[in-house]
């Protein structure tokens, strides 16, 4: 069973701040860095410009990609994702020639407390990507997505292109020749510095940024890195070796009676929605209605419920 969508903040009348995580099928390379990937630059710019969610780190690796965002509330979550991963598996997918499912699973969404040290915590994570796997040596070197690169030469603005097939086969059908200049356009979104950093300078951030991926580089020193040359020629079939297996926490808190205080929300939340759910099925029990829905169906939902504000 899927878990059920929480975000604490949403609840509180404010922003909640999430880290995504989103893997391929199976753990395979199907966002090897080629320039493909420079698609999802492009998905993410156009989602975060249609639903207004602050992107606050971002990698893609070749099997999974991770987001920090804040959003306000699940529904913007949920549609901000749903856009993404579906134009990701559609435009890299076609790109590759993969057919069928492009998602190992849906997205994993897990609420960070807006506390700095919880957040810094959770950038930082994000930041070591491409290293700590032993893949660069340092993740500015990585040769795909990583917010890392932009964070280092204090460029906010990240760049890349959308492929609108749409209008592409349109001019098929009309018969138009059809170059890659007529539906591909350039796009681009602001980073948005953490919740906690809103009241630092730019350069203040990039400074950060240098001094931890030099400690990044001499904490993994005594690793065997693969090298681009390498990563770009393994196969989009591979997967890796030994992947992570670790349980996700509910939560990502360095409090601990903040951290039972949000996991307590969500038990209670989750206990409400089944008893809710409960109901609803007694509601709908079959009755002698002939107009009653027939036995066996999955009668419509109704509408979502709005979440407070």
């Amino acid at each position: 069973m899927h878990p059920v969508r929480f975000l604490n903040g949403a609840q509180e009348n404010g922003k909640s701040t999430v880290e995504i995580t989103a893997k391929t099928l199976q753990g395979r390379f199907l966002l090897k860095p080629d320039t493909h990937v420079t698609s999802i630059i492009g998905v993410i710019a156009r989602a975060k410009q249609r639903f207004g969610v602050e992107v606050h780190a971002h990698v893609a690796l070749s099997s999974h990609f991770h987001l920090l965002l804040s959003v306000d509330g699940v529904r913007m979550q949920s549609r901000f994702m749903q856009y993404v991963m579906s134009n990701i598996a559609r435009k890299v997918g076609r790109y590759l020639g993969w057919h069928g499912k492009f998602w190992h699973r849906r997205y994993r969404s897990i609420e960070i407390n807006r506390d700095e040290e919880s957040l810094v915590s959770r950038f930082d994570y994000i930041l070591r990507h491409g290293t700590k796997e032993g893949l660069v040596r340092c993740p500015t070197e990585w040769p795909g997505m990583h917010c890392a690169w932009h964070y280092a030469q204090g460029q906010w603005d990240v760049s890349g292109h959308w492929d609108d097939l749409t209008k592409a086969y349109r001019m098929r059908q009309a018969g138009s020749r059809v170059r890659r200049a007529d539906y591909r356009s350039n796009e681009s979104f602001e980073l948005d510095p953490l919740p906690c950093w809103q009241h630092l300078d730019r350069e203040e951030i990039r400074r950060w940024v240098l001094e931890r991926l030099e400690q990044i580089r001499d904490d993994y020193s005594d690793l065997e890195f693969l090298g681009e040359r390498k990563i770009l020629a393994q196969p989009i079939e591979d997967r890796p070796m030994n992947p992570k297996r670790s349980a996700a926490p509910a939560v990502h808190c360095k409090d601990p009676a903040r951290r039972k205080e949000m996991r307590d929300a969500y038990r209670q939340f989750v206990n409400s929605f089944y008893a809710a759910t409960a109901r609803l099925e007694m509601f709908l029990r079959p009755q002698d209605d002939p107009y009653y829905f027939p036995s066996g169906c999955h009668p419509p939902f109704p509408p979502a419920v709005p979440e407070s504000s």
